[in-house]
Parts: C-alpha cells; structure tokens; sequence
C-alpha cells in the first residue's frame, strides 16, 4: 500500500512539473564599444526595462526573451523567432526588437496591468492586447549605458525602471515607469500609465490621458503635465521656474517650500487650497512681490491642494 502512494505521489508530482513547463525564454547580451552616438533608441512592442549607468562608455544590452502560450512547444517557436536589430549612425543608436506579435491570436502583458483590453496598433497592424488573458509575451532589457547619453523609447506597453541618467523621452499606449536620480529632460507622452519619481532632477513633461503622478522632484526650471485623468501628488524640494498643470478629471496636490511670486488655480466643480489660503470660490489668484516663480493648475472636477 505504502509503495503504491509513493509511486502515486512522483507521478502527480510529475504531472505537476511538465503542467508547469508551458513558458520559454532565452537570452542574450550585446555590449556596443567604440561609438559616437549621443542618443540610444529603443523601439519595442511590449517591454520590459531596467536602465541604470554603466561604469565605463559602453552600452551593454541584456536581452531576454519570453512567451507562454500554454504549451511548450508553441512558446519556445514564438521566443524562437523574437530578434534584434542594431543600428548605429555617427548620432543614434537604434535596437529594434521583433517579438513576432503576427504568431499571437491574443497577446497578454503582465508586468503592467491597468489598460484596457482592446486592439492596438503596431507596424500598419491591429493586435489584440489584454493584461488578465491570452498568450503571455514579453521582451525583458537591462540596460547600461554612459548617464549623459539621451534615452528614447517607443512602444505599445512598458514596464520601466531608470536611475540615473539624463534625458529621458518615452512614447507608449500604456506603461509603468519609476525614475530614480533621473536628471536631465523627462518626457513621457502616454495615453494610460503610473509614473513613480523618486529624487528627480531637470524639467519635467507628461502629456496624456489617464495617468498617475506622484514622487518628489528635487528642482527644475519647468514642470507641464496635461493629462485627462489621474491623481498627481507630488513634493519638490526647491524653487521652481514655471509649473502648469492640467489635469481635467482629477485631484492634483502639491507640497512645496517655495513661495511663488503669480498663482493661478482654478476648479469648475472642485476644492482649491493654496498654502492654508482658501479660495472663496472655484479660482484663486495670487501675487507675492517677494515670491519666485508661477504655478498654474486648471481642473474641471478635481480638487487643488497646494501646500
């Protein structure tokens, strides 16, 4: 009897390990020497970033690829065709990832889980997208690069995390990205998304439709979010030039030292605080003569909070 469950167990516990081997990857590393670009280009459907400085002035590329279609066979055909393309010009490098989305009925992303599941384009083709269902696939990249270097992304969905390095541009139908001791130009234009901002330095852009904000920004000339929707709670730390936001459907707060020299906050149906100094009505204009810089918040159904 006793042998008999023992055999029972290694076949259930068989069953479980080949039930468990429906995914594949594999992966490999590129470093870029010798070079004169002062742009790397990053151009990838669904991806996956870990960026921070290198130690020298190479570019080191990891990559690794990654399907599960249910089957081990399927995933490893799909990963099996997944490549990069590198370009270098005198100016720009650009690595163009291939992830065979055309093989995929439905594509699943997980790293980031809060878009909408529907069709979104890529290369003049419509593809089915959804973060809970269908084949999961995804092109993961960890990055090295010189800090000076200006970092630039394209893509459908995106999972990134940056530390320290300059100028940051990033375009994307959805993404996670956190930014760590970032210190040049920030642009993110996203049409869904969480942003993280963790001792942020240099001027700020995030243009788009429902997307969080929140961190702290150290200093920078210029701060402009324009967003649909999406809370943006944020700290700096220093004084500021010029700060405008909109954020039509949502709360924004602010925690700051700096005094500013104009205020303008206006809610159509929302609260508006500046520094303990409530407003009597839905706007609030302000001027200190001995005040730097201007901040500017416009909301239609947000509360203002500027502390």
């Amino acid at each position: 009897m006793k042998k008999r469950i023992i055999v029972l167990a290694v076949l259930i516990l068989i069953g479980i390990i080949q039930a468990k081997e429906t995914s594949f990857q594999r992966s490999l590393v590129r470093v870029l020497q010798d070079f004169t670009a002062e742009t790397l280009y990053i151009e990838a459907p669904l991806c996956v970033l870990n960026i921070g400085p290198s130690d020298d002035d190479n570019i080191e590329l990891k990559f690794i690829y990654f399907c599960d279609a249910g089957e081990i066979a399927q995933s490893r055909k799909v990963v099996s065709s997944m490549k990069s393309e590198i370009q270098q010009s005198e100016s720009r490098i650009d690595v163009l990832v291939n992830q065979s989305l055309e093989m995929i009925k439905d594509i699943q992303f997980e790293p980031f889980s809060r878009f909408e599941a529907k069709n979104y384009k890529w290369n003049n083709r419509e593809y089915k997208i959804s973060p809970k269902t269908g084949t999961k696939i995804k092109c993961e990249m960890q990055i090295k690069m010189p800090s000076n270097m200006v970092f630039k992304y394209s893509g459908i969905g995106l999972s990134a995390a940056i530390e320290d390095i300059g100028d940051i541009n990033i375009s994307s139908e959805f993404a996670k990205v956190e930014l760590t001791k970032t210190n040049g130009y920030q642009s993110l234009v996203l049409d869904r998304g969480e942003v993280s901002l963790d001792r942020v330095e240099g001027d700020f852009l995030c243009v788009g439709g429902n997307i969080r904000i929140e961190g702290d920004i150290l200093q920078a000339s210029d701060i402009k979010i324009a967003i649909e929707a999406g809370n943006i709670d944020l700290y700096l730390e220093k004084e500021f030039g010029k700060i405008d936001i909109v954020n039509v459907n949502d709360n924004t707060k602010i925690e700051t030292k700096q005094n500013f020299h104009k205020v303008t906050l206006f809610s159509e149906d929302g609260k508006v605080n500046y520094k303990e100094k409530k407003a009597n009505s839905n706007q609030f204009l302000y001027k200190d003569e001995n005040g730097t810089g201007t901040i500017s918040v416009y909301t239609e159904r947000g509360n203002i909070d500027i502390r």
